[in-house]
């Protein structure tokens, strides 16, 4: 009877298994508790996958409060509310590890009681946050009781994690002496026995690594997404951080309001602008609101929590030293994760440096229209002027020094140049005029004024000088500069008729910011300031409002309005500003501004003196509009043998130049009915090239225009009223001193009725 091979395999397994029974039986066992330390091993680590996810999420509980704390926006507590219904899970999994080993449990329900407490702070500073602002949640957490907290935490993770790797090395120790034995006695067994135990432990191997490598993944895993939560928790709090500075730094006043009217965010802007710090109102109604604008903030709250946003309004709010302000509000309304509207924020914005803008535009505004009307009225001033004083110049010139009429001829001529001053001043504040500027030492201007002052102060007057040690340079016209410390000595003076003090200071002075937010007509930079100060009666802001309007006078018939018009010219030409301090009975305080420059002082230069005259056949083109100022000048022109055309305007000049008239000089008017006289000039010039010319002006509406002509090749400038000789000198430097003497008889007229006086 054969068998077959399946029977053969049977059999000799049946008798292997037989043969194998005990040591079978000893592999068996070996074998069960081998299992039973690798499910101890798989324990202990899923044990330790366990604690490490749990004070992960106590890691991200902490990191969602800071960024709540750092913005107060709720959406950074999403993940705070996840980690909290987590965690008890996780410590609830870590349990069945430690059950076995001494002390685990109780170093588990340690690290249970700290989460606990960590909560408990956590929510604590959330509270405070949410009821108080952000400086009480911050104080909270600078007492460092959460991070003693979290420092015993890691502690006890520490101690649980150090018992899991004793029990995982303790059950991988063991599995593999299980596994040994199990391997020996299906040795004993046969061949069979040992085949089949050798099966049996690779698949249980093999099924192990596995095991322990997906744990090795997961917690791999785990430290990654650990890593990259604690990265973008970093990320968002650097943000947070840097909102924070944007915020600070915007001047834009920004607070936020809850639905109970609370403030729940103040600005540091806001700080500025209204006066509390952020500490004294958050968690507090809206402190900003004045008497009887309540019911406006009422309803402007109620349409933006409505959803109704709304930007510019303007209205008032209240400072915390009681005074008022204009501000422009804008507000919008902010909602949760959800869309709903658990707050508003809304935005102030300082009006009043507009408001002082405008103001300073229409004084502007008015100053100019009464300077256009001041400068036409000094223009055809001047052409009076200049035919009174050339002619009463004449008259004196022609009279014995010894003449009973020559001293009233005298009085003419000085009530004259007195009137030309008053005109010149009335220039000076309409518009800015031809200067002479250069660099100058305001100090010493100042320190060369002071014995003149002192006279014109006289003894009730007690003079003092503070001149810094360096004032710093300006440039400037130095006739002006001493006119504005004259102006304002003066005024001064008249302020305290009884006597009082005057003290002048110089000093170099840097301006800027808050300073000039009160002054916004004055550009921040480097001045040399000069301040003039009196104990005299004072102003009050009614006055203070029109003290620089030309005419504007507080001395009845005594004064001429123009002293403080003409001080606003000069300081305004020069690019500075000027400031007024004053108050009834308190005395008065002017500080001015000017431009310091880093150019250097130029030396004194002698004055050059002008070739002298030689009139010999010389003819000179004379166009002026005006007849008195046209007569006179001819009289002058021909006393000294020179040959006149004169005409009434440019195109007849022009008409008689076609006719091919000689002549070696223009003098021309510049304001002219037609034609003006840069034009004329220009086009003379195209047939006679290098031509000499003399601008004549008692006012122009463009300076520019003015110094354009005055440094032409061969240009001259000569400013009415004039006197004769200054007329000679400007003729003798455009000529150059090169004509020949005039002969006997060249002094006739030329019979044409337009050149005789």
């Amino acid at each position: 009877m054969s068998l077959s091979l399946r029977e053969k395999v049977g059999l000799t397994l049946a008798g292997l298994l037989l043969l194998a029974a005990g040591p079978a039986v000893l592999a068996y066992r070996s074998s069960n508790q081998f299992l039973a330390a690798t499910d101890s091993f798989l324990l202990a680590q899923s044990g330790l996958s366990d604690l490490r996810s749990a004070f992960s999420l106590v890691q991200d509980m902490e990191t969602s409060q800071r960024g709540y704390t750092l913005t107060g926006d709720t959406v950074f507590l999403g993940p705070y509310w996840a980690a909290r219904t987590k965690i008890t899970a996780r410590l609830a999994a870590i349990r069945p590890m430690l059950a076995e080993t001494p002390g685990g449990p109780q170093l588990l329900d340690s690290l249970s009681a700290l989460i606990a407490q960590k909560q408990s702070e956590l929510d604590r500073v959330i509270e405070l946050r949410r009821d108080r602002g952000f400086e009480a949640a911050k104080g909270e957490v600078a007492a460092g009781g959460g991070r003693r907290t979290m420092d015993q935490i890691r502690a006890r993770v520490t101690g649980i994690e150090a018992m899991a790797q004793v029990r995982l090395r303790a059950a991988r120790d063991r599995a593999a002496a299980e596994r040994d034995g199990a391997v020996i006695g299906l040795a004993i067994a046969g061949l069979a026995a040992l085949a089949l135990a050798l099966a049996a432990g690779t698949l249980i191997s093999r099924d192990l690594a596995a095991d322990r490598l997906a744990k090795d993944q997961l917690a791999s895993t785990g430290e990654r997404l650990s890593a990259e939560v604690a990265g973008m928790s970093a990320t968002l709090a650097a943000r947070a951080e840097e909102l924070g500075a944007i915020v600070a730094a915007v001047p834009v006043a920004l607070v936020t309001i809850d639905h109970a009217g609370l403030v729940a965010f103040w600005s540091p802007a806001a700080e500025r602008m209204f006066g509390w710090q952020a500490t004294e109102v958050v968690g507090k109604p809206l402190p900003i609101i004045p008497p009887g604008r309540e019911e406006e903030y009422r309803r402007f709250r109620e349409s933006v929590l409505g959803g109704k946003a709304f930007s510019g309004r303007e209205t008032r709010r209240l400072r915390r030293d009681g005074t008022e302000l204009d501000v422009a509000v804008s507000t919008a309304p902010l909602r949760d994760a959800a869309g709903n509207i658990h707050a508003l924020v809304a935005s102030y914005v300082d009006m009043s440096g507009q408001r002082r803008l405008e103001e300073e535009l229409r004084q502007s505004q008015k100053l100019e229209a009464i300077g256009r009307l001041a400068g036409g009225v000094a223009h055809d001033f001047n052409n009076l002027l200049t035919a009174v004083l050339g002619f009463a110049d004449r008259v004196s010139r022609a009279l014995p020094a010894d003449h009973p009429q020559r001293r009233d001829v005298d009085e003419i001529t000085v009530a004259a140049e007195r009137a030309a001053g008053l005109t010149r001043q009335l220039l000076t504040f309409s518009r800015p005029q031809p200067v002479a500027p250069r660099v100058l030492d305001l100090g010493g201007v100042v320190r060369a004024m002071e014995p003149m002052l002192r006279q014109l102060l006289g003894e009730t007057i007690d003079l003092s000088c503070s001149i810094a040690r360096d004032s710093g340079r300006i440039l400037a016209d130095a006739h002006h500069l001493e006119q504005v410390l004259l102006n304002l000595s003066i005024n001064a003076r008249d302020a305290m008729p009884r006597g009082g003090r005057l003290l002048i200071e110089t000093a170099a002075v840097e301006l800027a910011s808050p300073y000039l937010d009160e002054h916004p007509e004055i550009e921040p930079g480097a001045y040399s300031m000069l301040a003039v100060s009196d104990t005299g009666t004072g102003m009050d802001q009614a006055t203070r409002d029109r003290i620089f309007e030309p005419f504007f006078t507080t001395k009845g018939g005594m004064g001429s309005g123009l002293g403080l018009a003409t001080v606003y010219g000069i300081v305004k030409q020069t690019g500075g500003g000027i400031l007024v301090y004053s108050e009834p009975g308190h005395g008065t305080t002017f500080k001015i501004y000017f431009p310091r420059t880093d150019m250097a002082m130029a030396p004194e230069k002698e004055p050059a003196h002008a070739p002298a005259i030689s009139a010999d056949g010389v003819s000179i083109l004379l166009v002026e509009d005006n007849p008195s100022v046209r007569n006179l000048a001819v009289a002058m022109l021909q006393d000294e043998g020179f040959r006149v055309l004169a005409h009434a305007s440019a195109e007849e000049a022009l008409e008689a130049a076609a006719g091919q008239e000689h002549f070696e000089l223009l003098i021309t008017d510049i304001v002219l009915g037609g034609m003006d006289g840069a034009e004329l000039a220009a086009r003379l010039r195209q047939s006679r090239p290098g031509l000499p010319v003399i601008y004549m002006s008692g006012y122009t509406e463009d300076t520019e225009l003015v110094r354009t002509l005055a440094h032409q090749e061969g240009a001259r400038f000569l400013e009415k009223p004039f006197r004769h000789s200054v007329l000679l000198r400007r003729v003798s430097e455009a000529l150059g001193g090169h004509a020949r003497a005039p002969a006997p008889g060249d002094r006739a007229s030329t019979g044409d009725p337009a050149t005789r006086p």
